[in-house]
């Protein structure tokens, strides 16, 4: 079983997103898996004894995507209390910008305004904010403000700029969101902090995205294995993947095999059997609203026995 996670609360990100967990959930499942007697495995290491019939009973493999700034505060500490391995897919374009991602940090800032009524700075009228991020109002002006910084082609900084003029329209504090890092991706330090032998840290894109143009892909991966090995040393091994937003084909599988990559993880629900593609690997996306039966289910390799619960092929 591969389990995914993603942030890890320093506010109130897991009541937004989720996406997020709290530090006190993540807790409560890592030593569940203790209790459960689970043998938690670098995903490197449990695949290598998988292809020579040698896994453990219960083997669990740890995955983080995104490797934002919570996991160096929140999450590492956590994994090094347990002594649990875990692998961190990093992207690498906000690393060391001292300004939160755009796109999450504006769904976050809308939801901290639900069911008030806003004037939008990029649209300029004023509307209702609805109470839910999945409702379909929400997300249609999630999307209007991407739109709205592609149309204008908004750099870096007028992006921020938004986020400032939004946060001061809704009253929230932007100054305390860069205080308390919300949002933002680790910088080279706190990578370069990581115990190397508690987490293996991987790729996942510079820019968080998968074209579907081959060199634009194969770009991707370039940029995001120089910023690695510039920040953690030339020597650094980068062999292992994550889909961003779980979004592939058969193609960039393919082209993930042509650069060398010999793992990759998805965002399908499965257990990872000998026969599965190690560049399609499955995982469980554990959040809050994962309720405990489920989550025990697939760790003991109960729901894996119902054939609908297995991951469809690609």
């Amino acid at each position: 079983m591969v389990l995914c996670y993603h942030g890890v609360s320093t506010a109130d990100e897991h009541e937004w997103s989720t996406l997020y967990v709290s530090p006190e959930h993540l807790a409560r499942r890592l030593r569940h898996l203790r209790r459960l007697r689970c043998h938690v495995l670098p995903l490197g290491e449990a695949l290598a004894r998988q292809a020579t019939d040698d896994l453990p009973p219960r083997a669990v493999a740890l995955t983080f995507d995104d490797g934002s700034a919570d996991f160096h505060s929140r999450a590492w500490p956590l994994l090094a209390s347990e002594g649990m391995p875990a692998m961190l897919y990093q992207s690498t374009w906000y690393v060391d910008k001292p300004f939160p991602v755009f796109n999450p940090a504006v769904s976050y800032l809308l939801w901290k305004a639900r069911g008030r009524r806003v004037t939008l700075p990029w649209c300029g009228s004023e509307v209702v904010v609805p109470p839910r991020v999945d409702h379909p109002t929400f997300r249609a002006m999630h999307d209007a403000v991407r739109a709205f910084v592609s149309r204008e082609q908004l750099n870096a900084e007028a992006q921020t700029a938004l986020l400032i003029e939004l946060a001061r329209r809704i009253g929230v504090s932007f100054d305390e969101m860069l205080d308390r890092r919300l949002l933002h991706l680790m910088s080279s330090t706190e990578l370069r902090d990581l115990d190397p032998a508690l987490v293996d840290v991987q790729l996942h894109t510079h820019r968080h995205r998968t074209p579907m143009d081959r060199q634009a892909f194969l770009r991707e991966l370039d940029d995001n294995a120089r910023v690695l090995r510039d920040v953690l040393g030339a020597a650094h091994p980068l062999s292992h993947f994550c889909y961003p937003s779980g979004e592939y084909n058969q193609h960039v599988v393919q082209w993930l095999r042509e650069w060398g990559v010999t793992s990759a993880t998805t965002c399908d629900t499965g257990i990872v059997h000998p026969d599965t593609d190690p560049l399609c690997l499955p995982r469980l996306v554990d959040s809050m609203q994962t309720p405990d039966a489920v989550f025990d289910a697939w760790i003991t390799g109960a729901a894996a026995v119902l054939p609908s619960r297995r991951a469809g092929s690609h």
